[in-house]
């Protein structure tokens, strides 16, 4: 599972895995598509990852 993959290799402090999964329960509740695959080359630490998550969540449409 990609999303357990995310926690390894030392990407993530204590508080960004938080963070981090903040915005995976985010991205569940706005869509039941899985997470688009990471380039693990460009996006090597945790704040860039989460970063590019916030792009991915602010281009979902939804409605209330």
């Amino acid at each position: 599972m990609q999303n357990l993959k995310l926690f390894e290799g030392g990407h993530f402090t204590v508080s960004k895995q938080g963070q981090l999964k903040n915005r995976l329960s985010r991205w569940s509740a706005l869509t039941r598509q899985p997470i688009p695959e990471l380039d693990e080359t460009r996006l090597r630490k945790g704040r860039d990852v989460l970063c590019w998550l916030d792009q991915q969540l602010s281009q979902i449409e939804f409605s209330l």
